[in-house]
Formats: C-alpha cells, sequence, structure tokens
C-alpha cells in the first residue's frame, strides 16, 4: 500500500457500515411486524383488494332484495299473457289462433326463470320490480341508492311481438351490464334407428335454432349446442320447432352477446348487455313468440326469414312459396293450391321435356346403327367413338337429351320439398276427404302408393334404352319411392301424385302423336 492515501477499508468505515446495517435490519424488522402484508408485490396487492371491493359492493350494495313475486294476467284477441314482478319478464304465453297436432294450446312457458326477465350481471336473482298495466302493456320500477331502472313492455299481438325498452340511470358503485335469458323446450326424441329414423324425421317437429351475428347468419340444431355456443355482436336470436318459436331481436345501438346452450329437455340463450361506461343508458329489443311465417317474421327484419330452414335452394323456394300464396288466394284451400302450383311448374317444363323425348326417340331410332358400328370398330374404340359421334351429329341426337328434364326438376322438386314440408302455412291445413292435415303424413297412405303406381305405369310407357339388368333394376323404383313417401307431409305427396299423373299423360300424348306421323 501506498503511504500518504486514505484506506477506505479503515477501522471507522467498517464501524459506520455494520452501524448502518444494523439501523436498516432493525428498521426493517419493525415494518414488518406493522406491517406483514408489505412484503407482497404491489400489483397483487392491488389485484386482490379491487376484487374484494367488486364483491363486497356485488353482495351488498347492488344485489336486488328478495321479495315476493306478483303476476299480471293480460287477455287479448290473439294472445293470452301472464307476466311476473320478477324481470318483469314472461311466465306464459299462449296463442289462441292455433294448436298443436292433438288439440292442445300453443304454449311458451318457463318453469324456472320467467322468459326475458331482466337482471343484472353481478347478480344471479332477477330485478323485483314494482310493477303497473298501461294502455300499452306494463312498466315496471327498481330503484336503489345505486341504480335506477325503468322497464317499459308493449304488446303487439297481431305481430306477436313484445317491445321492451330498457332505461338504466347508475348512481353509484360499478354497473357492469344486464342480462335477459330466453328459452325453448325440445320436441319429443325420435324413434328408431338408420332407415327407418331416416323415413320418419321428416315428418316430426325439430328443434331450429338461428342467429344473425356480425353480419353473418348460422342455423344450429340441439346437437350443436351440446356445448356451450357464444355468439358475439348479434341482431337476432331465435329459438323453435318447425313451426313456432321465440326471438329475441336487438333495437339499440349496443350490440349484445348470446351465449346459447342445451340444459336437460330444453336450449336456453343467455343475452348479455356489457357496458363500457356508467353513464345512464336506453336499450331498446323486440322479443317475439308466435309462428315461424314469412308474414309474421317480416316485422323482425330482412334476415329474420332465414330462420325458416329453406336449405340448399332457399333462393328458390321463397318464390315458389309466394306462388303457392297467391293460388292459395284464388282457391283458398293449400290443397287446390298445391295441384295449380304443380301444373304450372310443368307447363314451364313442357318444352324441356318435349325436346328431352325427340332426343329419346332420335336415340331410340339410331340404336341399330350404334350396334353395326360397335360389331365394325371393337378394336378400335378411338375410330369407334369418333364414328357414332358423327352418326349423332348427322341425326341431331343427344346422348344427354334425356337428362334435361332432370336438370330443371331437380332444384324445383327439394324446393318444393322444403316448402311443402316447413311452411306453417299448410299446418292442419285440410284438403278433402280423408286428408285433414297437409303437413302430416297420409292416415291411409292413398296419395303414396297411387303415386308410386302412376310411376311405374308411366315408367311401361317410356322409350328407355338402357341394358336389360338396369331395366330390371329401374323397375323397382316405383316401390323404393313408394316407401320413401310414406311418412312425408301428405301436401308434398300430393305434389308427387299429380306431377306423376301430369307425366303420364304427357308422355301418353308424346307416345299417341308420335305413332299418327
Amino acid at each position: 500500500m501506498e503511504q500518504g492515501k486514505d484506506n477506505f477499508l479503515d477501522k471507522s468505515s467498517l464501524l459506520a457500515i455494520i452501524a448502518l446495517g444494523a439501523c436498516w435490519l432493525a428498521w426493517d424488522a419493525y415494518m414488518k411486524k406493522k406491517y406483514p402484508n408489505i412484503s407482497k408485490p404491489p400489483i397483487v396487492r392491488e389485484k386482490e383488494t379491487l376484487k374484494e371491493e367488486v364483491l363486497k359492493e356485488t353482495k351488498t350494495r347492488i344485489t336486488p332484495a328478495v321479495s315476493k313475486e306478483r303476476l299480471y294476467k293480460y287477455s287479448g284477441k290473439k294472445m293470452d299473457i301472464v307476466f311476473s314482478s320478477k324481470g318483469l319478464g314472461v311466465k306464459e304465453i299462449k296463442l289462441k289462433e292455433f294448436s298443436d297436432k292433438k288439440g292442445s294450446p300453443i304454449f311458451f312457458k318457463s318453469t324456472e326463470q320467467p322468459l326475458f326477465a331482466t337482471q343484472l350481471l353481478q347478480s344471479k336473482e332477477t330485478i323485483p320490480f314494482k310493477v303497473k298495466k298501461d294502455r300499452q302493456g306494463y312498466k315496471g320500477v327498481f330503484v336503489t341508492k345505486e341504480i335506477r331502472l325503468v322497464k317499459t313492455i308493449t304488446i303487439d299481438e297481431d305481430k306477436f311481438l313484445l317491445k321492451t325498452t330498457l332505461d338504466i340511470k347508475p348512481k353509484k358503485g360499478s354497473l357492469k351490464g344486464v342480462r335477459t335469458v330466453f328459452s325453448q323446450s325440445l320436441p319429443k326424441e325420435d324413434t328408431g334407428n338408420g332407415f327407418v329414423k331416416m323415413l320418419t324425421a321428416y315428418g316430426r317437429d325439430m328443434f331450429k335454432g338461428f342467429v344473425f351475428f356480425e353480419g353473418r347468419k348460422n342455423l344450429f340444431t340441439k346437437e350443436d349446442v351440446e356445448e356451450e355456443q357464444v355468439y358475439p355482436h348479434f341482431s337476432i336470436g331465435a329459438l323453435g320447432g318447425k313451426y313456432f318459436g321465440t326471438a329475441f331481436i336487438n333495437k339499440s345501438s349496443l350490440l349484445p352477446t348470446m351465449k346459447v346452450k342445451k340444459e336437460e329437455r330444453r336450449v336456453k340463450a343467455k343475452v348479455d348487455y356489457t357496458f363500457i361506461n356508467k353513464k345512464p343508458i336506453t336499450l331498446n329489443y323486440v322479443s317475439f313468440f308466435g309462428p315461424k311465417s314469412l308474414d309474421s317474421l317480416k316485422g323482425l327484419g330482412p334476415e329474420a326469414k332465414k330462420w325458416i330452414d329453406f336449405g340448399f335452394f332457399s333462393w328458390l323456394a321463397h318464390p315458389l312459396l309466394i306462388i303457392l300464396k297467391t293460388f292459395y288466394g284464388l282457391v283458398h284451400n293449400w290443397g287446390f293450391a298445391i295441384i295449380l302450383l304443380t301444373f304450372f311448374i310443368r307447363l314451364l317444363l313442357l318444352p324441356v321435356n318435349i325436346k328431352s323425348y325427340k332426343s329419346m326417340k332420335i336415340m331410340q331410332t339410331i340404336q341399330p346403327e350404334i350396334k353395326k358400328l360397335r360389331q365394325e370398330h371393337k378394336e378400335d374404340p378411338k375410330k369407334l367413338n369418333l364414328e357414332i359421334m358423327a352418326l349423332m351429329k348427322k341425326k341431331k341426337a343427344s346422348p344427354f337429351g334425356g337428362c334435361l328434364p332432370l336438370l330443371f326438376q331437380f332444384p324445383v322438386f327439394f324446393a318444393l320439398y322444403r316448402v311443402l314440408g316447413e311452411s306453417i302455412e299448410l299446418y292442419k291445413s285440410p284438403f278433402v276427404l280423408w286428408i285433414q292435415d297437409l303437413s302430416s303424413k297420409d292416415p291411409y297412405f292413398v296419395l303414396p302408393i297411387l303415386g308410386g303406381l302412376t310411376l311405374f305405369v308411366q315408367q311401361k310407357i317410356t322409350p328407355m334404352n338402357v341394358p336389360p339388368a338396369q331395366a330390371r333394376l329401374l323397375t323397382f323404383m316405383p316401390l323404393v319411392f313408394s316407401v320413401f313417401m310414406l311418412n312425408l307431409p301428405s301436401g308434398l305427396t300430393l305434389y308427387i301424385f299429380i306431377s306423376s299423373v301430369f307425366g303420364l299423360v304427357q308422355q301418353a300424348f308424346f307416345v299417341k302423336f308420335k305413332q299418327q306421323q
């Protein structure tokens, strides 16, 4: 060590460092004893404190007090409604103009929380409103030191609607949002399995769910909601069977979220409005309880008609339904309207059928020449194809001419298949004699049997250029088709039968006309 320079670690410096350390340890021990939780990270402590404060506020300040439920009955021309003071929800709705297949009234009801009852997102209890009846509906008020909530329901029977306005004014504390819940009971389970289940399922009342969210539609079944499905920013949510259902239609600028899940024998939908700020807000939405007809769904918005599931050919099904309703306006019987629609479609397709018949006759005429070409060029397939194509071009024949009617009839048939099977217009509508419900199967299977026999006769008088084995197979097709029609709605089997009769008469005329030439 060089002389003349101070040593940093001399005796005095070491004593000062030891004294400073002892003071720090003593101070730390004192602070830990006085504030035992001070050693926890500040961010964790702040989160836990905030969580405890929210829970305390939820339990003690904005949880609605439990009160006795009061019921309010409304009786109108089309609907009987029972409202509940619990959330000013619907305890029960009866549609007076409709009944089920057994003659019982159509009801919408919930055995648990009333349908479309209002509750706060922080609370599990529905809000106990003080309810008053006014000229157009009901008004419920809920006031505490923390919040004022006014719910007004206006009844529109002609459109099967309950128009709801919710005025919310937070005063103190935190308000996350409000929730409303609606549900739909599931129809009876399908019986049987395999082919039998396939034949019987179409005539049953199947669950149909629909939601329009973020600019796109989604149709779902009960199997789709075994696990909870979440649809953000939705405008229309609907649950129902084939002919009736209930729906929620948002009319507010704030878009809610819908969560759908199957619970035992019901499908339940939770609609949540989440608030970004704590300012007063007014929510508007519409509740629908009624038949799934195009007329009744008009008031729900342009997208609501997609709840009626017409399948892939819906673009064709909707015009056909409009034409069918036009014919009904002339004859006032849905059965005769179906017959007129059948003639209308067959007449539209008549030019195609005539062209197809001519093509089939030409193909039948040149069969001997084709057979001769096959013998001459059996060793040279390429040459054979060229010669056959040249012959067809010369005779103006087309091997696909017979398929033209099928190409046009295929989308029409399947569109009508959905229209006549899904439209409530045919629900419990009588035709004549034994057919008293066009939406149910023919009770005596008369139309399926007659349809099969007509197809068999038509097949016998139609010229076919097919191998014998294939011809024998085609002989059984009318029988298979009759079995397929057994459990279809009688309105659909009526269309198939009338269409087959028209085809039989048309084919007989073609054959007779050809013989006279």
